[in-house]
């Protein structure tokens, strides 16, 4: 994270801060305070500012892979119960014993099954009225109970002069299809996927990417080791998907930019406008269907002093479409 956090605005003010896993702070910023890191975590590492603080309230990193339980959904109900119990009494500790002005927990237990099990909870899901009427239903339906419980607790600990805020960093939508970008910026005539891409792909998608993450789970390589990306032959590509996790953004292959781009300068514009326009005409060859529905420029949505490393397209996936693999 380039730009300055408001933790480290707060800590640079005086103010203690108390946060705990929220994404992309690993490693765990020195704050003015406690900071408990969130995201992907190796085993071993040192996870809390200070370092001894995380391992003595037994917080439990990573958890929750539903690569781990495919197919056994109770079981990932349970491990995100005791994850997410075993976070929400470290931080009830953290708030009755350390000073703080500020305080900040994030709770992934929703993402985790949202991503996997939508389907028993979310009526827009064309499986949902079989799915709900099962008895895992109303044990993911648990999950919500819990947090809601474990919030309330929270709540407790503040006064009449504190906010509080209750926010999501990101909704789900139920998903029966999904894409490879790059896939589809080939199909289009944009990008040239480069010598090895088979293999790879085959890591990145389908059955045989399950199989890597289970072992990837098994061997707890959580941030130790990267999951491939497919390469690309920058000679005869114009566009490629500039974010791989979930497919939502596309840049354009600017010269002077990346490093070896082939769009001159002058042609940046008319060629992320073809590129804009050819996305939302694609069509699913199976369906008919077109699962991009919205694409936008980057200065249409965000703004700041980075603006120029955010990608050139932003994408919006049309109902039941994921732009990348993961389920929804």
């Amino acid at each position: 994270i380039l730009a300055p956090t408001w933790p480290e605005k707060l800590s640079a003010a005086g103010k203690r801060v108390v946060i705990a896993n929220i994404p992309l702070t690993y490693p765990p910023p020195d704050v003015n305070g406690v900071a408990i890191a969130g995201g992907v975590i190796p085993g071993g590492a040192t996870f809390s500012h200070p370092a001894d603080i995380g391992p003595s309230l037994g917080w439990p990193i990573n958890g929750g892979s539903w690569t781990t339980f495919r197919g056994r959904p109770v079981e990932l109900v349970e491990d995100v119960e005791r994850t997410s119990g075993a976070r929400a009494e470290a931080m009830r500790r953290l708030l009755d014993s350390e000073e703080w002005d500020a305080a900040c927990l994030v709770f992934v237990s929703p993402d985790r099954i949202q991503h996997c099990l939508l389907e028993y909870v979310h009526p827009g899901h064309p499986r949902h009225a079989k799915a709900a009427a099962s008895p895992v239903a109303d044990r993911v339906r648990d999950v919500y109970r819990m947090l809601d419980r474990e919030l309330g607790t929270l709540v407790e600990r503040t006064d009449d002069d504190d906010t509080v805020v209750l926010m999501s960093d990101h909704g789900h939508q139920p998903c029966t299809r999904a894409l490879n970008m790059n896939r589809v910026l080939e199909h289009l005539g944009h990008l040239q996927l480069g010598r090895g891409s088979g293999l790879v792909g085959l890591l990145a998608w389908g059955r045989l990417r399950s199989i890597a993450r289970v072992a990837y789970d098994k061997l707890g390589l959580h941030g130790r080791v990267a999951v491939p990306t497919q390469p690309v032959d920058w000679a005869g590509t114009v566009a490629y998907t500039s974010v791989v996790s979930t497919g939502e953004g596309v840049s354009i292959a600017l010269r002077g930019r990346e490093p070896d781009g082939r769009v001159a300068p002058e042609d940046y514009e008319r060629v992320r406008d073809e590129v804009a326009a050819s996305l939302l005409e694609f069509a699913d060859p199976d369906t008919g269907a077109h699962p991009i529905r919205a694409v936008r420029r980057k200065e249409e949505v965000l703004d700041g002093p980075y603006l120029d490393r955010a990608p050139d397209l932003l994408l919006e996936a049309a109902p039941l479409y994921s732009l990348t693999h993961a389920r929804s």
